[in-house]
């Protein structure tokens, strides 16, 4: 059976999985300078650097997990999962039919970021996703640099955050740290 990256940290096996990143300075520009790149070079750099690979996938499709810790709430993972046309449910995107570019492919990559609620957050991610509404952050960028914010969610019990502007405000810096349009 596969280990998650929490398992593993829940476990003790913090050897592969050694960096926590501060919530306060994660995806800061200031720490990042050296993605001065389009947004398709910036996230390959992006994972390499501060992100570990999962050994399970879900499709077909990478999952890359970095932990990030906070004085007020906790440890919690900012999954990254590669989309590729060919391992997609939906090879054209849904949001996009709103400004009219729904009947192209956008990229043949599009890359989803996921704060999983608070009850899931210790467990793997799904197959299904993308069609959950419980997470504390999904948003999805197409390799073009184009993007969505598809939910913040949960602002009482079910969240890890206190207020809705903390949550807002790291979805503000990977965007513009990686330099999504």
């Amino acid at each position: 059976m596969s280990s998650t990256i929490i398992e593993a940290c829940n476990k003790g096996k913090m050897r592969k999985y050694s960096k926590l990143l501060e919530f306060e300075n994660f995806a800061s520009p200031v720490c990042h300078q050296n993605m001065c790149g389009s947004f398709r070079e910036n996230i390959r750099l992006f994972l390499q650097d501060v992100a570990e690979l999962e050994d399970y996938t879900v499709n077909g499709m990478p999952i890359w997990c970095i932990l990030i810790v906070s004085e007020h709430n906790g440890v919690f993972p900012l999954y990254t999962i590669e989309e590729t046309v060919q391992h997609s449910i939906h090879p054209f995107c849904d949001h996009c039919k709103l400004s009219g570019w729904g009947h192209h492919y956008v990229s043949k990559r599009r890359y989803h970021f996921i704060i999983p609620a608070k009850e899931n957050r210790y467990k793997p991610l799904k197959g299904n996703f993308s069609e959950l509404q419980n997470h504390n952050l999904h948003g999805l960028i197409h390799c073009n640099g184009y993007g969505h914010l598809i939910c913040i969610n949960g602002f009482k019990e079910k969240s890890i955050f206190d207020n809705g502007s903390d949550i807002m405000d790291l979805w503000d810096r990977v965007c513009t740290t990686l330099k999504a349009r």
